[in-house]
């Protein structure tokens, strides 16, 4: 089986690991850390799998996102809302110009 969200389980594994919050203090931070290292391909690949998943998510409960970041994507974070991972997922989408 082809894994769907390459991109994105190496962000998750790479930023969103047990010492994220150290590191980049939010998910946000995270996220626009990795983005200023990808490449441009790299950055295209993360917007179209954070799309996906971000249909694949919608109305699911936050216990149901919290196992699919961990078992399916490595992610160390544990949102308390499902409204936080698609936030996170739309600014993966469509980046908001860095100050």
């Amino acid at each position: 089986m082809t894994d769907p969200y390459p991109t994105l389980r190496a962000f998750a594994r790479g930023s969103l690991h047990e010492d994220f919050e150290a590191e980049h203090g939010t998910p946000r931070a995270a996220l626009q850390a990795f983005l200023a290292a990808a490449t441009p391909a790299e950055r295209r690949a993360l917007a179209r799998e954070a799309a996906r998943l971000d249909r694949r998510i919608a109305g699911w409960p936050v216990a149901r996102v919290r196992h699919l970041l961990r078992d399916d994507l490595g992610c160390a974070w544990w949102p308390a809302r499902a409204s936080e991972v698609r936030a996170l997922l739309d600014e993966a989408i469509s980046p908001s110009p860095r100050a």
